[in-house]
C-alpha cells in the first residue's frame, strides 16, 4: 500500500489500471485505418471531393463509410497511382486499398476476404469507337465475343487493327499483355477515348460500371460505346496488409461482411442503374 495526500492506494491496482488504460488507447490506434484508391476519377462512383485529392466522394465511399462505421472503425482515404497504391499496402504504409480483384499472386502479397465476402461482380467490357468495326451492336457486324459475352480472342485477332489497352497495373492489361492484345500506347482513360475517336486504339478494357458511367456522358455518348461482350469477368475486394490483417482479424472480417451486405446489388453496375429510376 502506498499513501498519497492521506489517501491510501494499492501499488498493484494502481499498475493494473495504468495498463489496461494503454491497452485501450492501443485498441482506439488500431480501429483508425488508412485505405488507399486510385487517383482516377470514376464518376459516379469515385472521384475528388471539393476539397483536394484525398477528400475522395462517390457511391462506393458511401458504402465503404457505412460499412467501417458498423465494423467500428474509423476509415481515411488516400490517393496514389494505383501501382504505388499497391506498394504503400505491402510495405505497411497504409493498411488496405480498394478496389482488387483477387489472383494467386495477389494472395501472397494481401489478405483477401473469403469468396462470398467480395464487394461486388464486375465485367471488363471494351469501349469503342460508335459504328466502328467493334461497335457490333451498332453495326451488325461479326461479333468479337462467343454467345456466352465472352471474348473470342481468335475472332479479334483476325480483325486487330491498333490492339486494345487498359489501365496500366490492372489485371485486363497484365491479360491482354499475355495474350499478345496490347497495344503499345500505354493511357488513361480520358487519353484512351480520344485515341479511340480517331482511330489509333481498337478499345479500352475497363470495369463495366466505369465504362458505362464514362460513354454516358454528354461529350462522349455519340462518339464512343460499350460492348455488351466482355474480356474479363471477376469479383472485386478490398484486401489488407497481410501483417494488419494477423493482428487485426476480428475487426477486419467485420469490416469485409459489412462491405458484402451493404452492397444493394452483386453487379456494381445497378447502383446507377438503381439511381437514375429513382
Amino acid at each position: 500500500m502506498i499513501k498519497v495526500l492521506g489517501v491510501r492506494f494499492n501499488i498493484f491496482k494502481v499498475l493494473l489500471f495504468v495498463v489496461l488504460l494503454g491497452i485501450c488507447e492501443i485498441a482506439q490506434a488500431n480501429k483508425k485505418i488508412e485505405l488507399c484508391i486510385e487517383n482516377n476519377d470514376y464518376k459516379p462512383y469515385l472521384q475528388a471531393g471539393p476539397n483536394g485529392q484525398d477528400n475522395v466522394e462517390g457511391i462506393l465511399i458511401d458504402i465503404v463509410v457505412k460499412s467501417a462505421q458498423q465494423a467500428d472503425l474509423q476509415v481515411k482515404f488516400v490517393r496514389f497511382p494505383w501501382l504505388r497504391c499497391q506498394s504503400l499496402v505491402k510495405s505497411g504504409e497504409l493498411q488496405g486499398l480498394l478496389l482488387m480483384i483477387k489472383t494467386p499472386e495477389r494472395q501472397t502479397e494481401f489478405a483477401f476476404p473469403d469468396d462470398p465476402q467480395y464487394m461486388y461482380q464486375n465485367e471488363y467490357p471494351i469501349i469503342v469507337k460508335k459504328n466502328g468495326p467493334f461497335d457490333t451492336v451498332e453495326t451488325n457486324t461479326p461479333s468479337i465475343f462467343y454467345q456466352d459475352n465472352s471474348l473470342n480472342i481468335n475472332t479479334y485477332r483476325t480483325r486487330v487493327v491498333s490492339g486494345l489497352s487498359a489501365p496500366f497495373g490492372y489485371v485486363a492489361y497484365q491479360f491482354l499483355q499475355q495474350q499478345n492484345l496490347l497495344s503499345p500506347v500505354n493511357a488513361d482513360l480520358k487519353t484512351a477515348a480520344k485515341l479511340i475517336e480517331n482511330g489509333r486504339l481498337d478499345g479500352y478494357v475497363i470495369a463495366r460500371s466505369f465504362a458505362d458511367a464514362f460513354v454516358k456522358q454528354p461529350d462522349v455518348s455519340e462518339k464512343l460505346s460499350v460492348t455488351s461482350g466482355f474480356v474479363l469477368k471477376s469479383n472485386v475486394y478490398a484486401p489488407f496488409n497481410l501483417d494488419y490483417y494477423q493482428k487485426n482479424k476480428t475487426i477486419v472480417s467485420a469490416f469485409w461482411q459489412a462491405l458484402h451486405e451493404n452492397r444493394p446489388h452483386k453487379e456494381l453496375s445497378y447502383l446507377v442503374k438503381n439511381q437514375n429510376d429513382k
